[in-house]
């Protein structure tokens, strides 16, 4: 009968299925159940599954996906970082076209949280990006979740749960709504936007989850 590899162990104790196949970095290895071999595989989040990560640390732009954002996942989710250049508002802008061109005007924001001894609770609109919180600030943290990405009768919308940092002062977390009225379309890219203040370092990860 032939002879079959099931497992190799390489010169640098690296293992093998099936011969030289390694996986790649941060892989796992699964059980496929009593029937079928293991295999390697990227870790999930749970229900939230890794799709891209990065970091910025400078300009006001930086593309986070530029044609990523599709019908495969019910919601998508970042989860960031940023520190600013100095004092500047944090946002992202959307595309419909693969990044040819970013959708940068018409947001609406709704907040709603605390900041020390004052409430937020206010509307703005026609702002240049879909900002998480109308005001300069030196950094900002937590998550920016989407969901009904592709469908082409509702604004794109986005909801923020986070935190906010001025100087020495960390305030608390906010609740931000963002749509944008003037499109009326699915999307498939975002990008961080900025103004008044550059990114310094902005770490994010992308992640979507099909709920199951």
């Amino acid at each position: 009968a032939a002879t079959v590899e099931r497992l190799r162990i390489g010169s640098a104790g690296q293992i093998g299925l099936s011969g030289a196949n390694y996986g790649t970095s941060g892989q796992v290895m699964t059980s496929q159940g009593n029937s079928a071999a293991p295999q390697w595989a990227d870790v999930s989040a749970g229900i939230w599954s890794t799709l891209a990560s990065g970091t910025v640390t400078s300009g006001t732009t930086g593309t986070i996906t530029d044609n990523g954002i599709s019908s495969t996942y019910h919601m998508y989710k970042i989860v960031f970082y940023a520190v600013m250049n100095g004092e500047g508002q944090l946002g992202v802008d959307i595309t419909t076209d693969g990044g040819s061109s970013w959708t940068g005007g018409g947001w609406t924001i709704s907040t709603s949280g605390r900041e020390t001894n004052s409430n937020w609770g206010y509307d703005a609109s026609s702002q240049s990006a879909g900002w998480l919180l109308a005001a300069n600030r030196n950094s900002y943290w937590g998550e920016i979740t989407f969901a009904d990405t592709q469908n082409s009768s509702t604004q794109p919308t986005f909801n923020f749960v986070g935190g906010i940092k001025r100087n020495s002062y960390n305030y608390g977390g906010t609740i931000t709504n963002n749509m944008t009225y003037p499109t009326n379309t699915a999307f498939n890219g975002i990008r961080w936007y900025s103004a008044s203040a550059a990114m310094s370092n902005v770490k994010w990860v992308l992640l979507g989850t099909t709920l199951s």
